[in-house]
């Protein structure tokens, strides 16, 4: 890379078997299998079967996981099955068409389909839409509901509710 670049992606991936592809003297992929984790900056992720990283060309700073899958960064968990991760240039975007389960700041959402941002510089998560029987619930409130779709944007502060087949309505439930 040039210089005053930054690099999107850095961390070490380790596995009980790990294989490497190199094209030109550069990785291009790395594959760790039986269990593998990859420690980054923004977090440790783990996975049953394996985890896929593309350290250069042009999906430079994709990893993927196959199996059951745990994402463990300073700000959220993901717990779920064969994550796609995308970072780049401040943002790691997150994403699974698996059932997870996210928990961020005391609020624990669950969903068929999840798509999160984090600012890999906060390590906070910025965004995140949510689809398919979407449950949700607040740790500290006691608040909880369910919809066919929810966002969270602005960092946490705004939560959006949606319905994603007719009939069927979101429902929020306060504690009191």
């Amino acid at each position: 890379s040039g210089h005053g670049e930054e690099d999107p992606l850095s961390g070490k991936l380790n596995g009980p078997e790990v294989e490497a592809w190199l094209e030109g003297g550069r990785v291009t992929l790395v594959e760790a299998r039986q269990r593998p984790d990859f420690t980054g900056d923004s977090g440790i992720l783990r996975a049953s079967e394996k985890i896929r990283i593309e350290p250069a060309g042009p999906k430079s700073g994709l990893l993927r996981t196959e199996g059951d899958s745990t994402f463990t960064g300073d700000s959220m968990t993901i717990v779920g099955r064969s994550f796609l991760i995308n970072v780049r240039d401040n943002e790691q975007v997150f994403n699974t068409a698996s059932r997870a389960t996210l928990k961020s700041a005391g609020l624990t959402t669950v969903a068929d389909k999840t798509e999160a941002h984090l600012d890999t510089r906060t390590k906070m998560l910025t965004t995140m839409q949510q689809a398919g029987n979407v449950t949700f619930e607040e740790d500290k409130s006691g608040r909880k509901g369910a919809a066919g779709k929810l966002a969270i944007r602005n960092a946490g502060d705004l939560i959006e509710l949606e319905a994603d087949k007719p009939n069927v309505l979101p429902w929020f439930k306060d504690a009191q």
